[in-house]
């Protein structure tokens, strides 16, 4: 699959999650929706999206495990 066929399916993926967890929720599908586009733009080598979508995951976690000792947050 092409980067950019994989990236269009990533972006349906995430717009469907934010519509059944709500788009201000921090619930872990969306951020490893996030995750994976992140994963696709640095294919793309579109770094600047790629940072910012990598970001906006781990801040969801971060928030979302903020009372938990999880791997997707440790630093």
């Amino acid at each position: 699959m092409a980067y950019s066929e994989a990236l269009s399916h990533l972006q349906e993926s995430l717009s469907v999650r934010r519509s059944r967890y709500g788009s201000g929720s921090n619930h872990p599908e969306i951020a490893q929706s996030l995750n994976d586009l992140g994963s696709v733009y640095h294919g793309l080598a579109n770094f600047q999206q790629s940072i910012q979508s990598y970001r906006e995951a781990l801040e969801m976690r971060q928030q979302y495990y903020a009372d938990q000792a999880h791997l997707y947050v440790a630093v």
